[in-house]
Formats: C-alpha cells, sequence, structure tokens
C-alpha cells in the first residue's frame, strides 16, 4: 500500500484547497474575512504568564490557570512541554512497568521457554516491552492490517506527513494495542496518535501520552462496542432537548441521529470538526482539567453557532452542515463565548446523567449480544439448544455479572472441564489464547462456547485446527520450525513428562520436516494434518477428552457437556433459577403482587438465565443429583 501523497509532492497542487500554519490541509474553502482572522488572530502571552504556564505544579488544579488556558490557550512553542506536564502522562511509564512485572512474574514459564532474557530486560522499558510484542506478529496479521489501513489515511496532504512519521504512528499504535489487548485497536486512533506526534515529537513520551489520553481521560471511548461514546451521544441528545428544544424537534423530524455527528467530534476531540488551530485549543482546556465536560462543552457550543443555519436547513442539507459548517468557526473566542452564553452544568448531574445512560447502553447491547451470541453458537458449534442454555447459565454464574472471564477465572474453569490441565499454568496460557480469538485477553462466552464444542464435541480436524491455531503464535497461517519446537516441548512435558522414552526435539523436528519435504521450513494446516500420523504421541494429546481420560479424571458430564463448576454449586445455580423463573410467572400473573415478588429474587439470580427451559432445569438437576 502506498500513501500518494508520499510519492507525489506535487498531487496537492492539484486540489483547490489551503494550508493552515500548523501544516494542516482543507478543501473547504473560506473567505477573505475568516481566512484573515485564522491567519493573523493570535493570542499573545505576556513573559510572565508563560513562565506560568512553563513551571507551575500541575498536580494542584486551580482557577486562574484554568482560566488562562480558556482565554488564551496554551502558546504552540511551549505547547510540547506544557501538555507533558499537565498530563502526568510521565507516570505511565511506572504503572506499565509494575503492570508488565506482574505479567511477568505470572506468566514465568512462557518467557522462560522462549526469549526470556529479552523480556526480563524490556519490563524496564514498556514501550520497547510492547513494540517487541508488535513486532513479532506476522505482516498479515489482523491488527497490522488495521492500523496500516487507517495510518495510511492519516491526514492526507500534511505538510509533515512523509515515511518517518508513518513508521512513528504504526509503533506508537502498535505498542499501545499490545499494551491494552482489551481495548485493542479502533478507528480514529490514527488521528489522535498523529496530533501527539506532531506536539510531543519524542516517539516514547508520545506513546505515554497517547496511553494517558485514551485510558483516563477518554476511558471507554475506544472500546470495541463503542458503549461509551454512544451512551455519551444519549447525553447530548438530552441536553439538546434541555437546551435547544427546537433543534431538537428538527432532529426528530428528520431523524437525525446524534452518533451520526457526534461520534466522530468525540472520538478525534474535534480534530477532523474544526480547524487545527481552533480544535487544539479544545484540546488544551481537556488537557490542563482533565475533564470529559469539555467535550460536551465543545459540542454544544458548536451545535449553538450552528442553530440558525440548522433551523433553515432540511433533510441532507442538515447533515451537510453537521459535517461541513463547523470548520468555517475560524475563532475559538466563538466556541468559549458560546458556552458562557449557555452556562455551566451542573457537575453531580451529568455525572449521574452520563452514568445512567452507560448502564442503560451497555444493558441493552449486552442483551442484542446475548441474542446473538446464542444464534451464532447454534450454527458455530456443535451443542444443542439445551446445551447453549446451560452453559450460559453456568458462564453467567462464574463471569459474577460481567461479559468476560479474566484468565484467573479461565484457569479455574478449564481446571473443571480439563483437570488433566490443572496447575499447568503453560498450558492454561496456551488455552486462553487459542480460546480468546479476538486476543482482547478475556474470553466471552461466544469464544468458549465455541472453544469447548472443539474440545468436547468436535472433529479430529477442528481439533487440530484449534491446536495449529494456539501454536501459530504469529498468527502467519503457518508453523515454523520455533514454533514447531515449542509445541512438541510443551506436549512432552505436559503429557509424557514420565515417559523416559521421549526423543531428542530437535532431532524430531528435523526428521519431521524433511518428511514433509525438502527444504520445508513451514507448515500449513494441511501439512500439519500429515505431521499427525507421523507422530501420533502429538495428535493424541490434543484430542481430550476420551473416554479413558474422562474416567481418570471424574470430569462430570450432565446432557454430554461438562459443567463448568463443581457439582454442588451447579445444583445450587439451577435451583436458583428456577426460583427466579417462579418468580417471574407469579409476578405475570398478579401485578399487584409484581414489585414485590421481584425484591423476592436473590441478587445473584440476576446472572442467571431466564430463558432456560423449565422441564431442562428439571432434568439436569435429577441428573446432577444421580451423577452426585
Amino acid at each position: 500500500l502506498q500513501n500518494p501523497y508520499l510519492t507525489k509532492e506535487n498531487k496537492m497542487d492539484e486540489i483547490e484547497g489551503w494550508y493552515d500554519e500548523l501544516g494542516f490541509f482543507y478543501e473547504i474553502m473560506l473567505d477573505d474575512e475568516k481566512m484573515e482572522i485564522l491567519k493573523n488572530k493570535n493570542v499573545e502571552h505576556d513573559e510572565e504568564e508563560i513562565n506560568i504556564l512553563l513551571n507551575i505544579d500541575y498536580n494542584n488544579k486551580t482557577k486562574e490557570i484554568r482560566d488562562l488556558i480558556r482565554k488564551k490557550g496554551i502558546p504552540h512553542n511551549i505547547r510540547k512541554k506544557v501538555w507533558w506536564k499537565a498530563s502526568n502522562a510521565g507516570k505511565e511509564k511506572k504503572k506499565m512497568r509494575k503492570k508488565i512485572k506482574t505479567e511477568y512474574d505470572t506468566h514465568s514459564h512462557s518467557y522462560s521457554n522462549n526469549d526470556g532474557n529479552e523480556n526480563r530486560k524490556d519490563v524496564d522499558d514498556p514501550y520497547q516491552y510492547y513494540l517487541n510484542q508488535f513486532n513479532k506478529l506476522h505482516k498479515n496479521h489482523h491488527i497490522k492490517l488495521e492500523i496500516e489501513q487507517d495510518v495510511l489515511r492519516t491526514f492526507p496532504g500534511h505538510k509533515d506527513l512523509n515515511t518517518d512519521i508513518l513508521d512513528r504512528m504504526r509503533r506508537v499504535l502498535g505498542a499501545f494495542t499490545m499494551s491494552n489487548k482489551e481495548t485493542g485497536y479502533c478507528q480514529s486512533m490514527n488521528f489522535i496518535s498523529f496530533i501527539i506526534l506532531l506536539i510531543i515529537e519524542d516517539e516514547e513520551k508520545s506513546f505515554y501520552m497517547f496511553n494517558r489520553l485514551l485510558c483516563d481521560y477518554l476511558d471507554g471511548y475506544y472500546s470495541r462496542s463503542l458503549v461509551r461514546v454512544l451512551s455519551d451521544c444519549e447525553v447530548v441528545d438530552k441536553l439538546i432537548e434541555e437546551r435547544f428544544p427546537d433543534l431538537n424537534e428538527l432532529f426528530k423530524k428528520y431523524r437525525i441521529e446524534v452518533p451520526l455527528f457526534a461520534t466522530s467530534w468525540f472520538m478525534t476531540i474535534f480534530i477532523n470538526t474544526l480547524t487545527s488551530k481552533v480544535a487544539l485549543r479544545v484540546w488544551d482546556c481537556l488537557i490542563y482539567e482533565q475533564n470529559i465536560n469539555i467535550i460536551f462543552y465543545g459540542t454544544l457550543s458548536i451545535l449553538g453557532i450552528l442553530k440558525e443555519k440548522l433551523l433553515n436547513s432540511s433533510g441532507s442539507m442538515i447533515v451537510q452542515t453537521l459535517k461541513n459548517d463547523p470548520f468555517f468557526i475560524v475563532d475559538f473566542d466563538d466556541i468559549l463565548n458560546e458556552a458562557l452564553r449557555q452556562g455551566s452544568f451542573k457537575s453531580k448531574e451529568l455525572i449521574d446523567l452520563r452514568e445512567k445512560e452507560y448502564i442503560d447502553k451497555k444493558n441493552e447491547l449486552s442483551q442484542y449480544k446475548q441474542r446473538r451470541e446464542i444464534l451464532s453458537l447454534k450454527s458455530k458449534t456443535h451443542f444443542t439448544q439445551e446445551q447453549i442454555n446451560d452453559l450460559q447459565i453456568q458462564y453467567k454464574h462464574l463471569a459474577k455479572g460481567k461479559e468476560s472471564l479474566n484468565r484467573a477465572e479461565f484457569a479455574k474453569l478449564i481446571s473443571n472441564v480439563a483437570p488433566w490441565f490443572k496447575n499447568n499454568e503453560e498450558a492454561i496460557d496456551n488455552y486462553f489464547n487459542a480460546f480468546d480469538t479476538n486476543e482482547d485477553g478475556k474470553i466471552e462466552f461466544l469464544e468458549l462456547g465455541v472453544g469447548l464444542s472443539v474440545i468436547f464435541k468436535g472433529s479430529s480436524e477442528e481439533k487440530l485446527r484449534l491446536v495449529f491455531n494456539t501454536f501459530d503464535v504469529d498468527a502467519s497461517g503457518f508453523i515454523d520450525k520455533d514454533e514447531f519446537r515449542y509445541l512438541l516441548e510443551f506436549v512432552y512435558r505436559t503429557f509424557y513428562d514420565d515417559d523416559t522414552s521421549v526423543p531428542d526435539i530437535d532431532d524430531l523436528v528435523t526428521v519431521i520436516f524433511n518428511q514433509i519435504g525438502e527444504n520445508v521450513e513451514t507448515l500449513t494446516f494441511d501439512q500439519f494434518i500429515e505431521v499427525s500420523l507421523i507422530e501420533p504421541l502429538l495428535v493424541k494429546a490434543f484430542l481430550p477428552p476420551s473416554i479413558d481420560r474422562i474416567e481418570q479424571h471424574n470430569v462430570v458430564m450432565i446432557k454430554e457437556i461438562p459443567i463448568l463448576v463443581n457439582e454442588d454449586s451447579y445444583a445450587k445455580i439451577l435451583q436458583e433459577n428456577k426460583k427466579q423463573q417462579q418468580s417471574s410467572s407469579s409476578s405475570s400473573s398478579s401485578s399487584s403482587s409484581s414489585s414485590s415478588s421481584q425484591h423476592k429474587v436473590k441478587e445473584t439470580d440476576s446472572l442467571l438465565n431466564k430463558g432456560t427451559p423449565k422441564s431442562f432445569e428439571e432434568e439436569a438437576c435429577v441428573n446432577c443429583c444421580i451423577i452426585s
């Protein structure tokens, strides 16, 4: 992939537009008056103000400094220093060192089998530690492809857009993705990383600043579900209804949803909405105040400024106005004055509203996700509807109201269903990684269901595919000799540790690859199946649960699936679920007693699946008692 603006420097001459003083290119033309304001209206700071901004203790926020930054901003020539100090991004390095040390101590068995010394050295250099993890990913890994796609379309035409800054963006985004697997990579991060690199310049500092901004200032905005962004859009919707009732009527009439325009405003902090000179004034306020309210003030101010034009528009013209006209706001004072005219938010009320909308949106998305997971499991697994319902009941009990299992919770679960891996941290890590198909560092119900289906009901080919994906560490679609050597070491160490006839691993790798063909350096999945015929002990280890293994380890099976918890807990869960259904049935038959009936249900009952057929519950309880 090539960025045309890197190879054809005169390309922009063919497009009508203009550059601002920070090198950003805009195709939307301004009239002479606005261009004059943008180019020549510069806020001057006296020497005392500059010294204050450079030398104050940013741990103690003051109204005086807040007002100074709101009214005058931060001079561009000292923005780098002030942003770094005001954000406290320097503390991120210490936090990450602690996080990595915990990772290392927990998973030291994994490091010791690979390049443990290198990993150990990187504990003191978090950026390099996570960058190394990113660099180990195959060039066709989905994370690298997603980042690459977005990097190449970041601010096309910017004067500083060159190979160097694009490479630095790739590294910062890649390291961040590996350090925040639960968040992963998300569109719009590319714009944020570019701005930070442009201002901070230093690559390592930019990484910590980027992490600080996304994980603290905008926490939750870049999750895979975008639940926080969508819930904040609901907050804006309520604020529009309160402050601009006529605008609210217009939006309702033409079905203009707030996420249509506000999602981009939020996730890029207006850098794609306003000119860079104005947008960076918003960033100045956000970075100093560390308060998400700045986003709401900015959004409501823009809408207030555009209000009259919006009210005189209809249909698609409303959308075009929301998309293009914020660029015509060339003076930050207009945004500030509009915010002052509207008045400040009542902080506690806004916090409460954000929390309410977040909970509501999270529940809405969760219910949709559960329905989607059930449908997906029916098509992607060998489980029946009854078995899926049963697994869902147990999963909710284990997850304790959350939507996913962390590694510790997964370790407890896998030790129940596959006791031959109990206390084998390396095996648990490998299975965790195999189940975690979206690589977010947690196991969702869909991932768990698919993984258990392969282990307990899958065909031999499906089980081999699970093994292949587990040890294809760089997700290249191939297993190279190093990965195969690690696989063999793991198998013999885990399953045949007491066997004195274990062969020399290096010799075995050479023999197997030579039998596949001359000069073979990697194995495709089809070749991996051939390997199973050459070394059957390899495959036997990964085809649990055989009847012998199940009986040997006393794995409790109900309805041809393993129970994920111990037998006593399983019976209790089903009894509680039955009690909840009875309570629901009672409440539906008598509306007058509905409220009191619901209050009698235990809090833990809300974690259980309401959709499980009663007959299945009773039968499962009987089976559980028989096994006991």
